[in-house]
């Protein structure tokens, strides 16, 4: 019998020290790792369907106005395509204008071309191959070098019913001028803000990394306090300014084919003028 047990606890011990043994060689979360591997899974993956929501609220001149867009978007890295379906809100004077858009942007030779579905009209735009690039390129390149201006959350968060570690911390503007779409960027022009002014800033940002995959859970970017200070000077009372990116799947995305109606209905755009939505012919779209 004591033989028995003095074998039970030697056994017991042996476990004991291999599960201290592995649990010490484990690789423990930090900004750090965890930003450099989500980076580097991110660039594994071939397709992502993706929510993004920016919303801004302003007073001026006593005036409330307020933007919003709320996009679902799909992609694929082979062939590159992009899916994107939603609303685009206005709300100023008291009154509120909705505008639904649906777009399909794929390559066609060695052109990128964006069909763009807005009040039962297609349109279609050719961009910069390397223009377009910039804008569709992941979302999480180059985080990891900010690595050390993040702290891990004690607690494990959930985004889309999945645990996730959650960052906390800042980023640089030029980084979130990537981010943004141009729609957004250009609210500011009228105030002499330009991208340039962007890279001289910072932003708080929360970053949440899926638990099981280390992939891109959502990331959350609060312009408010930047850009209220910012608008001071001009007047401008930023009372929200947000942008949030959640991301729903991985490699799950069907291969994005843009219908037939949108190819054989869609007006050309000229954008050799700065985007002033005119067709071939000068006439207003």
């Amino acid at each position: 019998m004591k033989k028995a047990m003095k074998r039970a606890i030697s056994t017991g011990i042996v476990c004991v020290m291999t599960m201290a043994l592995f649990s010490g060689c484990a690789t423990k979360a930090t900004p750090e790792n965890l930003l450099r591997d989500m980076e580097k899974n991110a660039e594994e993956t071939k397709s992502a369907m993706v929510n993004v929501k920016m919303n801004m609220g302003m007073t001026a001149d006593s005036e409330e106005i307020s933007m919003g867009i709320d996009m679902d978007m799909e992609s694929t890295t082979e062939p590159e395509a992009s899916y994107a379906i939603g609303s685009v809100s206005v709300g100023m004077a008291g009154m509120n204008f909705d505008v639904e858009l649906e777009t399909y942007s794929v390559v066609e030779g060695e052109e990128y071309v964006t069909y763009t579905l807005m009040e039962d009209q297609w349109t279609r735009e050719v961009s910069d191959a390397e223009e377009l690039a910039d804008e569709v390129g992941s979302i999480t390149e180059n985080m990891a070098e900010y690595a050390d201006r993040f702290e891990l959350s004690e607690s494990l968060v959930t985004v889309n019913d999945q645990d996730c570690y959650e960052l906390t911390g800042e980023l640089d503007g030029d980084l979130i001028g990537d981010m943004m779409q141009t729609d957004m960027m250009d609210e500011f022009s009228g105030y002499d803000i330009d991208e340039s002014v962007f890279s001289n800033m910072v932003f708080p940002c929360t970053i949440a990394i899926y638990q099981d995959s280390i992939l891109p859970a959502r990331v959350y970017v609060d312009m408010t306090d930047t850009f209220a200070s910012l608008m001071e000077d001009a007047g401008i009372s930023i009372s929200e300014c947000y942008m949030d990116i959640t991301f729903m799947e991985y490699d799950t995305v069907d291969e994005i084919t843009v219908p037939e109606e949108a190819l054989s209905e869609a007006v050309d755009v000229d954008n050799t003028d700065g985007g002033s939505g005119l067709s071939d012919d000068g006439s207003s779209l």
